[in-house]
């Protein structure tokens, strides 16, 4: 089984008054920590699409590139867009021979390498499958990243209509979902505003 991840990076951090992936955290940066989460067993690539803030963001990826962790940097050309622009150049950049994309935006520093490793161990599991559900991990009952999209749904979001995001591919009655419960709140604990990052440090 291979996977890809997709990290969102393009973002322009309007309430947080400065681009949140690039600030200090616990010895790294914000997006620096979500990378080396990614950096698991299993994940070939680690696709971080960039946009805002990319003279900020851009120098992270490049020193853990130069740490030995499988990178591809990208331009979402649209970085005004949706999220869901983001999504669409990530899918589209991702390796062809992937079987599953890890989707996940990179604001989540409390995200930890065993959730991930939780979900790529059930994507293996349900690999053989002729439709393959949608993993969404969860922790004491609320969902959060990242999303393991099988690749049959590759086309599915490459086609997706302006305004779609990951709640409606998660919600869809058209595909069949799984969670996965893990014990990690860094699923789900990002960063918006600067009371966030105090909150979390």
């Amino acid at each position: 089984m291979r996977a890809s991840a997709i990290v969102l990076a393009a973002g322009r951090s309007r309430r947080m008054g400065k681009p949140k992936l690039a600030l200090p955290f616990r010895g790294n940066t914000v997006l620096g920590i979500v990378l080396s989460s990614l950096a698991r067993p299993g994940i070939e690539e680690c696709i971080v699409v960039l946009g805002h803030h990319r003279e900020s963001i851009e120098p992270i990826v490049d020193r853990m590139r130069l740490a030995g962790c499988p990178l591809v940097k990208m331009t979402n050309p649209d970085p005004e867009g949706d999220m869901a622009s983001s999504i669409r150049e990530g899918v589209r950049a991702s390796s062809a021979g992937a079987d599953w994309l890890l989707i996940t935006p990179g604001d989540l520093p409390l995200l930890q390498g065993q959730s991930v490793d939780q979900l790529l161990a059930e994507a293996a599991n349900v690999n053989h499958l002729k439709r393959p559900p949608v993993l969404v991990p969860t922790c004491s009952g609320r969902g959060g990243h990242p999303v393991a999209v099988p690749e049959t749904l590759r086309a599915d979001i490459l086609a997706s209509p302006p305004g779609w995001s990951l709640y409606d591919l998660v919600h869809s009655p058209s595909y069949p979902v799984r969670e996965v419960d893990v014990l990690d709140e860094g699923i789900f604990r990002d960063l918006d505003v600067p009371e966030d990052l105090r909150e979390l440090e």
